[in-house]
């Protein structure tokens, strides 16, 4: 015959500890009076209901932590996006008040230009009818003297 090698069973380690066994079953005796066994399936069941109880709580706590994370991850890109919109908005501000400063010199130039304009043709209206108004004088006086 053939000997086959199986692997070695082992006893799985328990889930509770003698002692946390004990200490519950103390507590017990101490808060109501009662004795109970450590054969007793309510102690099974109440430290099953722990374990699964430790397991969603370890859940929820790796759940609520990813949450946060992502949370904070989605805060983080809506605050970058809102950071560049703002640095948009001062360039185009800063951009806007180069232009206006610009038309603004533009303005003062054209105005410059408009006043010396209107300075040479007021002069020369001036000299025209100071002129006419001499001419007529001189008429004037001729036409007197011609009397």
């Amino acid at each position: 015959m053939s000997t086959v090698n199986l692997p070695e069973l082992k006893q799985p380690e328990k889930a509770v500890s003698s002692e946390d066994i004990d200490n519950f079953i103390v507590d017990v005796f101490k808060e109501t009076g009662h004795k109970i066994s450590k054969d007793d399936p309510v102690i099974s069941l109440i430290f099953l209901n722990q374990k699964i109880q430790e397991k969603f709580s370890n859940e929820l706590q790796a759940n609520f932590t990813a949450l946060s994370e992502g949370f904070r991850q989605v805060v983080s890109s809506v605050e970058n996006d809102y950071i560049q919109r703002f640095k948009n908005i001062v360039e185009t501000c800063g951009d806007l008040d180069n232009e206006i400063k610009e038309k603004v010199e533009e303005g003062k130039n054209d105005l410059k230009e408009t006043s010396v304009e209107v300075k040479e043709k007021l002069t020369d209206d001036i000299i025209e009818l100071i002129s006419g108004i001499k001419r007529n004088q001189e008429k004037t006086t001729n036409y007197m003297k011609k009397s």
